[in-house]
């Protein structure tokens, strides 16, 4: 039994980081992929854009972003910038105020409700062809909305993701974990795209057609729950590697390891609630992809605790000093062995939240960040 438990785990762990991509990519090589279709880039091919940012507390972001909104390369005549407050008690609306007779507008929400609930509230003032969703606390290269907008052309894409590129990942070993991880989930993003099924973006840095927007509930992610809602429609969701935003990561194991469990939290939830309305390809990618990722810390828990009833074996017993030198690793804060394993334990901490009821709704800007 513990050789059952030892190598059905191991092998879970191995499929979710290296057997998943590599079946993606064998996928990309034998079948033609989407990504081999001709998907117009026309710069001529300018539709009216709404570009939304929810904000809390931002004061010491927002007019950078605001100006950074401002000089965004599209004709200002189809492009409205909307900020919305979500109750923000600081001088972020004073500020934004101040930008409105520039083309900036201002939706000032009263009562507190989180990001999502901000979108929805809003939505049905939005009459462009395409919603873009950013943060506060991010910057946009000058060309990324001609980027995402070119991919709309083709109709049968439904949401484009752009690339986050995160500006301060070699501050800590938490940032620098942070910025190898991404680089990691860049390359199946890219994968993924191919198949047009690509499942998930960057919160600040994505479009859909604003007719396939659907109100999201608002214990979960838009940026999660979005793209699989229009999947689930038959239409494409891609990545854009050239639509590109600018944002800093949290430094602070705390903020990082705290954001990572409501992020796993609210996306198991969405989970749940979505998975039987997915295309079977599209439900194994996301099984792969995040839900069997959200529990890896269970699996190794499972390998570490087998392992020990098998220590009669030499092979056994590496395997096991192995492990130990990994964990001790992580003890001492060594960056990789440090970061894999805060994140994991957060994610399964976040299933945990979601099982027990515990739902995050609005969130709590982080320190390192302002």
């Amino acid at each position: 039994m513990a050789k059952i438990v030892f190598w059905v785990s191991l092998g879970v762990v191995l499929y979710v980081y290296l057997g998943y991509p590599c079946i993606l990519f064998l996928i990309g090589i034998f079948k033609k992929s989407y990504a081999d279709k001709k998907i117009s880039s026309n710069n001529d091919f300018l539709p009216n854009v709404s570009l939304l940012i929810v904000a809390y507390n931002e004061e010491k972001n927002i007019e950078n972003k605001l100006k950074n909104s401002l000089a965004l390369d599209y004709p200002k005549n189809k492009l409205e910038i909307i900020i919305i407050s979500d109750a923000s008690t600081d001088n972020t609306e004073k500020i934004v105020k101040s930008y409105e007779g520039k083309g900036i507008k201002l939706f000032a929400i009263k009562e507190r409700g989180g990001k999502t609930s901000a979108l929805n509230s809003v939505f049905p003032e939005i009459k462009t062809d395409i919603i873009i969703f950013s943060d506060a606390n991010s910057v946009y290269d000058r060309n990324a909305i001609k980027k995402l907008t070119s991919r709309f052309e083709d109709k049968n894409v439904g949401c484009v993701c752009g690339n986050l590129k995160l500006t301060n990942v070699d501050e800590t070993g938490v940032s620098k974990g942070e910025g190898l991880y991404w680089k990691y989930e860049n390359v199946i993003k890219k994968l993924e795209s191919q198949q047009g099924s690509l499942l998930m973006g960057a919160g600040t840095i994505y479009a859909i057609r604003r007719e396939l927007y659907q109100s999201v509930d608002i214990d979960l992610a838009d940026d999660f729950t979005m793209p699989l809602s229009i999947l689930a429609k038959g239409y494409k969701v891609i990545y854009e590697e050239d639509a590109i935003a600018y944002e800093k990561t949290s430094t602070i194991l705390k903020e990082e390891f705290n954001r990572k469990r409501r992020i796993a939290a609210r996306d198991s939830l969405a989970y749940t609630r979505i998975f039987y309305k997915l295309p079977v390809f599209v439900l194994w990618q996301l099984t792969s992809h995040k839900f069997l990722r959200w529990l890896i810390s269970y699996f190794l828990f499972l390998i570490f605790i087998a392992n020990i009833f098998l220590l009669s074996s030499v092979f056994y017993s590496v395997i096991f000093v192995l492990q130990i030198v990994f964990y001790f690793l992580a003890f001492l804060k060594l960056r990789i062995p440090y970061y894999f394993c805060a994140v994991n334990m957060a994610a399964s901490l976040g299933v945990w939240d979601m099982f027990i009821g515990k739902r995050y709704i609005t969130w709590e800007k982080a320190k390192s960040s302002r």
